[in-house]
This record gives C-alpha cells, structure tokens and sequence, in this order.
C-alpha cells in the first residue's frame, strides 16, 4: 500500500485527488500536499438550519481541542449538508436519508460521536455505532431515549421543561452544546 494513502483526508480511492488533477503531484507516495486523518468524530444534528449553524461550533471545539488532523463528520439532512459545506471545520457533511450512508457510518470507526438528537432512528444510531467516547443521546434496551453523558441533561431539560428554560437557564445555547 505504499504506492497509495488512504489515511489521507484529499484520497479519494477511486480517482486522482484534487492536487493530482491539478498537476502538483504525481503519486500518493512522498506526496508534499498530504492531509494525514489522525481521527474521527462524528456530529449527529438534524434539526433546524439555525440549530445546525449554532451547534457548528462543538465541530470548531472538536478541531481545536483534537486538532488540525481530526476529521469531523456530520450526520443530517439535505439542506443541512448544504449549509454544512460553508462550515470550514466539518471535513465531511452525510445525509441519513440516503439509502447506503447508515452503512457507511457503521463501517466506520470514531474516537468521539455526539449526538443532539432525539428520534429514534438517530438514538438507535448513537447505540449501535463503535466509538471511544459517546456523548449526547443514544437509545436504551426499551426503545427511549437515555442520556450518554451527565452534561446532556442539561441540554435535554432546555427541550423538555419549559419551566427551567424560561426561568431558570441563563446560559446561551453554545456554552450549553460545548
């Protein structure tokens, strides 16, 4: 495999990368423009494209604290995946409604899922998917939602309790989704 890098976030596998085409280089091998992945985290968000904009800077966190090598993927809709291309801290924006793509996630391998979501096809995702660290929501054995994380309770109170997102929450959203 030497000829080849697939650990490279430019590879593509099945045609030249983009600095290949363009002529700076010839091969993979020694390649001068190579990105190396050295993670792999994935962002589950698929609510409103306010909501996607606004929790955009957990994958800005994710790069500063994991850094420049981290590959931030994002699981969401279509007009998510449009918005999402803007963000210049997600490598990679995926649309769950694509038949094929729940696959490939499970393929996959991650040092970090978060998931901000609470239907049932991303809770079972948030189960059933193979990483080091899950935040967030996920699935229980009953079909409900359950907490990941001590800090996603914060969070799921402001969706579920008007009483405490009205009265007595001060933070902003951000510091919350942080």
């Amino acid at each position: 495999m030497e000829r080849f890098n697939p650990n490279c976030e430019k590879w593509l596998g099945y045609k030249p990368c983009e600095k290949q085409k363009e002529k700076l280089t010839e091969t993979c091998k020694n390649c001068i423009y190579c990105s190396p992945i050295l993670g792999n985290s994935l962002i589950m968000e698929a609510g409103g494209l306010g909501s996607i904009l606004r929790t955009s800077v957990v994958a800005q966190e994710i790069k500063k604290v994991m850094g420049e090598g981290h590959y931030v993927q994002w699981l969401t809709h279509e007009k998510g995946i449009k918005l999402l291309d803007n963000i210049p801290s997600v490598n990679n924006a995926i649309c769950h409604t694509e038949q094929g793509n729940l696959l490939i996630l499970q393929a996959q391998e991650y040092d970090k899922i978060i998931n901000f979501e609470s239907s049932p096809l991303f809770l079972a995702l948030a189960r059933i998917l193979r990483s080091k660290e899950k935040l967030g929501f996920e699935m229980n054995r009953f079909g409900k939602l359950d907490l990941l994380s001590h800090d996603a309770e914060e969070f799921l109170r402001l969706q579920t309790d008007d009483y405490f997102r009205q009265r007595i929450n001060t933070k902003p959203m951000q510091r919350i989704l942080l």
